[in-house]
This record gives C-alpha cells, structure tokens and sequence, in this order.
C-alpha cells in the first residue's frame, strides 16, 4: 500500500475526487486547510531524501526543509 498525500485548491476538488474514483482509487481522506506557505525550501534536502540520504530523510522528518541548516 501507498500513501499519497495532495494539497488540492478548494475549485479544482470535484474533479480530482471524479477522477480518482475513474483511476480505481474510491477511498480518500480530505482535510480543510487554510494559507499557503511563504518559507524558503532547501531543493537540495527534498533531493537528498529522494536519493536515500539518511541526513535528508531524517532533516524532512525532524523540522522539515529549511533553507538554512539552522531551521
């Protein structure tokens, strides 16, 4: 099992929801969110977790990707 997590706008939800349900995927969870993030992100750490890095996975983990290794 896989679990995918989406940040979908408020005006775009009906047809995601349509068309995850024509992909075979029936269940879904939706949370209300509200603001959008303005904080610089550190690409390098978001590639690092990708290629496997333990140091990036546990930076995504701990504090999330910052762009400086202070936080």
């Amino acid at each position: 099992m896989k679990q995918v997590i989406a940040i979908i706008r408020m005006n775009m939800m009906n047809a995601t929801k349509q068309a995850l349900i024509e992909a075979g995927f029936p269940a879904f969870t939706v949370h209300r969110v509200l603001g959008r993030g303005k904080g610089n992100v550190d690409f390098r750490v978001i590639h690092g977790a990708e290629a496997g890095a333990p140091e990036a996975i546990a930076r995504l983990k701990d504090d999330g990707p910052c762009s400086s290794p202070n936080g």
